[in-house]
C-alpha cells in the first residue's frame, strides 16, 4: 500500500531549494562592496541617498575603460556629443537630458558637473581612466555638494592616493588592428613607494597611446586639369597623447595630511576626424593637401589638507589649472559653398586656412567639516558644511 505522507514530501522540497540556492548565496557573500564619497563622506553604494552608478577599479579594467566614452556609454541616462570639429572634446556630459553650456567656460553655463577627486574641471580634459580607484556618475541636481554648475548632475573620477604603508606597482599593454586603419596600442604603468615608512609616501603613474586614423584624403589643386589623377594620404586622422601625475602623502601629524598632486597630459591630432557626405564615407575629397592638425595641453596642480579634529574632519583643497588647444583647419572649400557658390559667381579656389588658439586657467578652492553620526548631535544627526 502506498502512503502519501505531505511532511516528508514538505522537508524533501526544502531541502531541494537549499541545495539550489546555496551557490548563489555564496556567491553573493564573496562580492566586494563598493564604497562612494558621493555625500562628501564614505558610504556604502547600497545605502547612498542618491541615484548613483560606480565602477569600481575591477570594473573598470575587466571592460576595458579608459576615456569618458567608454564608461559613458554604459551609464544609464549619461548623454554625450562632440563639439563640431570632433576633437578635443569629450562632449559635453547631459544626465537625463539637463543639458547647459561650457562646463567651466563661463560661470553658471554647466548643467553637468565633471570632477577629478574633489576638483571641478572640464569634461573637455577628457583625463585617461589609469590608476583610478572608481568613477561615479551622480543623477539628479547636486547644487547642494557640487554647485550650480551640477544641477543636472555629477560625474566623478576618483583617483588612488599615495600610501606611505605599502609598496605595489602594476603595468598594463594594449594593442589592436582597426579596419579601414591601422594599429592601435597603449601602454601605462604605475608605482606606489612608501619614501619614510607611515609618515610620507609617493605615487607615480604614466601612460602613453597612439591610435590609428580611419579616414583617407585626397587632393588635387589643379582645377584646370580634372583629369589629372589625385594624390592620396592614409589615414590622415591618427592621433597620439601621453601624461601621467606624481602625488604625495605626507602625515605630518597623526590628525594632519597634506596631499600634492600633479597632472599632466598632451594630445596631437593629425587631422580631423570627420566623414564627408556619408558617415560611412571614409574618403576625404579636397582641393588642397591642407594640414588640419591639432594639439592640446593641460595640467592641473592641487594640495589637499586633511584634519581630524575629533569633532570631525577638515578637508581643504587648492588647485590651479591650465588649458591650450593650438588648431588649424581647411576653409577652401567652406569659402567657396558661402561667399560664391550661392551667387552663381566663379570659384576662386583660394588656398585658405584657419588657426585658433584657445586657453584657460582657473583657482580653485573648497574647504568643507564633515561630522560623523554621533560626533556632535547624537546617532541620528551628521551634518556636512563648507565653502
Amino acid at each position: 500500500m502506498l502512503e502519501y505522507n505531505p511532511c516528508r514530501l514538505t522537508n524533501l522540497l526544502a531541502l531541494l531549494s537549499v541545495c539550489v540556492l546555496s551557490p548563489c548565496m555564496t556567491s553573493a557573500q564573496v562580492l566586494e562592496e563598493i564604497v562612494v564619497t558621493a555625500e562628501k563622506r564614505e558610504k556604502s553604494l547600497q545605502n547612498a541617498a542618491l541615484s548613483i552608478t560606480a565602477f569600481d577599479e575591477f570594473e573598470l579594467q575587466r571592460s576595458g575603460i579608459d576615456n569618458l566614452f567608454d564608461y559613458g556609454i554604459k551609464t544609464p541616462n549619461l548623454g554625450l556629443s562632440n563639439e563640431s570639429d570632433g576633437r578635443f572634446s569629450a562632449g559635453s556630459p547631459v544626465i537625463r537630458g539637463i543639458a547647459g553650456g561650457a562646463l567651466l567656460g563661463a560661470a553658471g553655463t554647466g548643467a553637468t558637473g565633471f570632477y577629478i577627486d574633489d576638483i571641478p574641471v572640464q569634461a573637455t580634459l577628457n583625463p585617461r581612466v589609469s590608476d583610478v580607484e572608481r568613477i561615479e556618475v551622480l543623477r539628479g541636481p547636486q547644487g547642494t555638494l557640487y554647485g550650480a554648475r551640477s544641477m543636472g548632475g555629477t560625474v566623478r573620477i576618483i583617483t588612488k592616493q599615495a600610501d606611505a604603508e605599502e609598496f605595489d606597482a602594476s603595468a598594463h599593454a594594449r594593442f589592436s588592428d582597426v579596419e579601414e586603419g591601422g594599429y592601435n596600442w597603449a601602454l601605462d604603468g604605475s608605482v606606489n613607494v612608501p619614501l619614510i615608512e607611515d609618515i610620507l609616501g609617493m605615487r607615480a603613474m604614466f601612460y602613453t597611446v597612439a591610435n590609428s586614423g580611419v579616414f583617407d584624403r585626397v587632393h588635387n589643386g589643379d582645377t584646370a586639369n580634372p583629369t589629372q589623377s589625385f594624390t592620396k594620404k592614409d589615414n590622415v586622422d591618427d592621433d597620439e597623447f601621453y601624461g601621467g601625475q606624481i602625488a604625495l602623502a605626507w602625515h605630518a601629524t597623526d590628525s594632519l595630511t597634506i596631499k600634492p598632486r600633479f597632472m599632466y597630459q598632451k594630445t596631437k591630432s593629425d587631422n580631423l576626424p570627420l566623414a564627408d557626405i556619408d558617415p560611412d564615407n571614409f574618403t576625404v575629397s579636397r582641393l588642397y593637401d591642407i594640414e588640419e592638425s591639432g594639439e592640446e595641453e593641460w595640467w592641473l596642480a592641487s594640495v589637499t589638507l586633511n584634519l581630524d579634529t575629533g569633532l570631525g574632519s577638515i578637508v581643504s583643497t587648492t588647485a590651479v589649472y591650465d588649458r591650450k588647444v593650438d588648431e588649424s583647419e581647411n576653409e577652401t572649400e567652406t569659402i567657396d559653398a558661402l561667399f560664391f557658390a550661392p551667387f552663381g559667381f566663379p570659384q576662386p579656389h583660394l588656398f585658405s586656412q584657419i588657426t585658433q588658439v584657445e586657453e584657460s586657467e582657473s583657482v580653485v578652492h573648497e574647504t568643507r567639516l564633515t561630522t560623523d553620526y554621533g560626533d556632535l548631535f547624537g546617532d541620528r544627526v551628521a551634518i556636512t558644511a563648507g565653502v
